[in-house]
């Protein structure tokens, strides 16, 4: 009896998917390859670029060392830590390279090793292969390899920087849910939210004036469904429960939120000839193509990825096929 009972446990846990494949003692679970980190706001970026192939102009761009100020930390053994990324710079970073490959951008962040570089080459001492080196007078011939060169206006300016911080982090803002239970048998489901919200502003690196500010949030959800059976078999005692719980990628919604606010800062610095943001337009054309949050079973609304992009704004020539790639 026992044997039967464990039997059908192990089968139920096992079509809930709560039990992965058996593997041999040495071998290891292997995952998907290493692959391109998609954003849902990738879309926008296509759509600016339209108007970047046709820019004339391209400033120089950088970004400070955004922080988490939230001060949302956890000390629990299993789930400690930061509530949100501390390396929102890097993604900012990693969002100025989803535009056309000569969209400038500079190092302002981490400059260790710039700066140990020119500390050593000011003692004579930092050597470069591509420098010749010193002529031995005896011989006439070329010893060694020459020092490094640092030259006036050998690095680049920045026009434009991003600066700013991760505010906010306000868990379950709205939840709900029913159980259900007829003669030991019951299921049950809830539904949640959370949100996460960035203050980030693009200052004119000359005049240190604050061209344009942005507040951003994202609302987070996530559904949890469960069912379970409590009852005596003769002598023994059955409890099986299982269940599913999703909830959207936090990290995920926080770099497409920072991606949102690059678009529009950027398109406040680079405006259309009749001063439109189009970089505002592109990430409210992204946007429409975002998920709802609803559970994988539920009706998705219709996509609108392969919607056509807007309207260049007025003035601005159209770019050829080649210059939009």
């Amino acid at each position: 009896m026992l044997r039967k009972i464990a039997g059908l446990a192990m089968a139920s846990l096992t079509a809930f998917g709560t039990v992965p494949p058996m593997a041999m003692a040495h071998e290891f679970m292997g995952g998907s390859a290493p692959e391109t980190n998609v954003s849902p706001l990738d879309l926008g970026f296509t759509c600016f670029n339209r108007f970047l192939a046709v820019l004339p102009t391209r400033p120089v761009f950088s970004v400070g060392r955004i922080l988490d100020q939230t001060g949302k930390f956890s000390n629990e053994a299993s789930a400690g830590g930061f509530a949100v990324t501390q390396g929102l710079t890097n993604e900012i970073y990693s969002a100025y390279g989803k535009f056309l490959p000569d969209f400038n951008v500079v190092e302002r962040t981490d400059t260790e090793i710039p700066n140990f570089d020119i500390g050593v080459w000011k003692q004579q001492l930092l050597g470069d292969p591509n420098e010749p080196g010193e002529r031995d007078p005896k011989t006439g011939q070329i010893v060694g390899k020459g020092l490094r060169q640092y030259r006036g206006g050998q690095i680049l300016a920045d026009d434009y920087y991003i600066t700013g911080a991760i505010t906010e982090v306000n868990y379950d803002i709205g939840s709900g849910g029913a159980q259900v239970g007829v003669q030991n048998i019951g299921i049950g489901g809830r539904v949640y939210s959370m949100s996460v919200a960035m203050d980030l502003r693009i200052v004119d690196a000359r005049t240190l004036r604050v061209v344009k500010a942005v507040s951003e949030r994202k609302i987070y959800r996530g559904y949890e469904t469960t069912a379970g059976v409590f009852n005596f078999l003769g002598a023994y005692l059955i409890n099986i429960n299982a269940g599913t719980k999703a909830q959207e990628p936090l990290e995920l919604g926080v770099r497409a939120t920072a991606e949102d606010a690059v678009l529009k800062l950027v398109g406040a610095v680079l405006r259309g000839s009749d001063g439109s943001n189009y970089g505002e337009t592109c990430a409210d054309y992204a946007d429409r193509t975002y998920g709802d949050g609803s559970p994988p079973s539920a009706p998705r609304p219709t996509r609108r990825a392969d919607a056509a992009p807007p309207a260049l704004p007025s003035g601005a020539p159209q770019p050829t096929p080649e210059a939009a790639q």
